[in-house]
């Protein structure tokens, strides 16, 4: 009677946790690593325009020129500006996602692990 009852809902609530929490866990991680991808994508492609731009600067015999040196010096800051995104900005921005994603992923274990033992505790009361 009762205890059927009862442990069919445990079969429910572990089917749910199995059905919807694990993978809203997956797919949120999956969206992140797409989202990492399509920004790791498009700084590919503005450093592949920025040496295709380096590439048709001038010839030396015009570097002499204030508009060469004007050009060099803005390229430079480009550069540095590329080398800041790539290397600071993106790693300080990884660390972050990945604590958050680490986080989300350990409080979904949590809640799978504590729905795990609070199903085998009602389970083994009925068994009792």
């Amino acid at each position: 009677g009762g205890w059927r009852v009862q442990v069919e809902a445990l079969r429910v609530e572990l089917d749910d946790v199995r059905a919807s929490v694990i993978p809203r866990a997956v797919e949120h991680t999956t969206r992140t690593n797409m989202a990492l991808a399509d920004g790791l994508r498009s700084i590919r492609e503005d450093i592949l325009k920025l040496q295709e731009f380096n590439q048709r600067l001038p010839h030396p015999s015009f570097e002499a020129s204030e508009e060469a040196a004007a050009m060099r010096t803005e390229l430079a800051e480009m550069k540095r500006q590329f080398k800041q995104a790539l290397y600071v900005d993106l790693e300080d921005r990884l660390l972050a996602l990945r604590s958050d994603v680490a986080s989300e992923v350990a409080s979904v274990n949590r809640d799978v692990k504590d729905a795990w033992a609070d199903a085998s505790r009602r389970l083994a009361a009925l068994e009792v």
